[in-house]
């Protein structure tokens, strides 16, 4: 199986390209198909609008990719052996989507792994990734998220924007996703808890918030480290940086024509070895779930290349971790890009650009904007024309 995933993953391959590759496995080979499924896996097909050829509705490699797209969809399957057959293969596919992100790492394809692992969530929460994020919650469907879309709120954060002094309003036109959702609950949870029990109702609505509650909520604070490579032993020179994220949320990636223009560069020598320091604080722990993990993820997207990729379990309250590279050989402007995904959640991964100028040797700046207020929604190390980030008062989380 790696050795297919040697010949046949690529730097670019799309999520169906990918469901594909993983239902064309020899784990799957042996999936039964039995009499008469053929023409069950045809309909079920034409019902999911899986295109797959025609001659192959009797491959177990084909029932593979129907029972993962039902899964997905929620979608009813003929008959009770093909609720075994699913359990069958969603056991293989987390085993072998994981053998999948390593291959890509270590090609260095950044895209394709950042898909598998979208891939690992949406066989968690069996859900699609272009759905609303906000259906994996239990009873909540989607004339629930249509409703909580065009639902005013207003938050109250106190205590949250002391450096300015008292508390600030934050108005949301509308609960998009869930990780509005999760920090609208921290500070206003008896409104969130009136408005779900008119949409689920009084004996749905607990099952909802106790989820709600257990949502891993994960500060992110950075530090970038150039190691000197002239000293002996591990000295090296630092600078701090602190970086906080708040709730959980997916920072904004700066637009391509506005990361030279307005990004707060760091500048370090050319083809220096250099260490992002990653310290995470899980403000929320809920009930521990054995099977969470997090994958940190450094890569640069104008290049695609993957730089660094780290695999953690469950997070403690406060978890240091280092990822290692080089900086570019040659002098010139890059944005690297820190991406911490969740293997078992949709919607909850974060994203920060990191800009850095390579220089040839001499004196190098690394002086840093100051830090940031734990709760503004921001552009990480964007706007620092007066070294302070951008504050949107009204955020819109995006996804990268």
């Amino acid at each position: 199986t790696v050795k297919v995933f040697h010949e046949q993953l690529t730097a670019n391959l799309n999520h169906d390209q990918l469901l594909k590759l993983l239902c064309n496995t020899h784990e799957y080979s042996e999936l039964p198909v039995r009499h008469n499924e053929d023409s069950l896996n045809q309909q079920l097909a034409q019902q999911l609008g899986v295109e797959v050829t025609d001659y192959s509705f009797d491959s177990p490699h084909t029932k593979a990719l129907l029972l993962l797209s039902a899964h997905f969809s929620h979608a009813p399957v003929p008959c009770s052996d093909y609720l075994t057959d699913t359990k069958s293969v969603l056991d293989q596919a987390l085993r072998i989507l994981q053998a999948m992100v390593d291959v890509s790492a270590d090609e260095g394809w950044l895209a394709t792994a950042l898909r598998c692992m979208n891939i690992v969530q949406m066989a968690v929460q069996a859900r699609w990734l272009s759905g609303s994020t906000l259906l994996t919650l239990p009873h909540i469907e989607q004339r629930h998220v249509d409703r909580l879309a065009s639902t005013s709120i207003t938050v109250n954060a106190k205590g949250q924007a002391s450096h300015r002094g008292g508390s600030r309003h934050l108005k949301l036109d509308g609960i998009q996703c869930l990780p509005e959702l999760i920090s609208v609950y921290q500070h206003e949870p008896r409104t969130v808890h009136r408005l779900l029990t008119d949409m689920v109702g009084d004996q749905c609505v607990q099952a909802t918030c106790d989820v709600l509650e257990c949502l891993p909520i994960v500060d992110v604070r950075l530090r970038l480290r150039v190691v000197d490579a002239q000293a002996t032993g591990d000295s090296e020179r630092h600078h701090p940086r602190a970086v906080s994220s708040g709730f959980p949320q997916t920072v904004r990636p700066v637009p391509p024509d506005q990361r030279v223009r307005d990004v707060h560069r760091l500048k370090v020598p050319c083809d220096r070895e250099c260490a992002l320091h990653i310290e995470l604080r899980r403000s929320q722990i809920g009930r521990k779930n054995k099977d969470e993990g997090w994958w940190l993820v450094l890569g640069e997207a104008d290049s695609g290349e993957l730089l660094a990729l780290k695999r953690l379990g469950f997070l403690r309250r406060v978890q240091n971790v280092t990822l290692s590279f080089f900086s570019a050989e040659q002098p010139g402007h890059h944005v690297y890009t820190l991406y911490i995904i969740s293997d078992s959640y949709l919607g909850l991964d974060q994203q920060y650009d990191i800009a850095l100028e390579t220089a040839d040797g001499g004196d190098v700046n690394y002086s840093l904007p100051p830090e940031t207020s734990t709760f503004e929604l921001m552009d990480v190390l964007k706007d620092s024309h007066h070294h302070q980030s951008r504050v949107e008062e009204t955020p819109e989380l995006e996804g990268w």
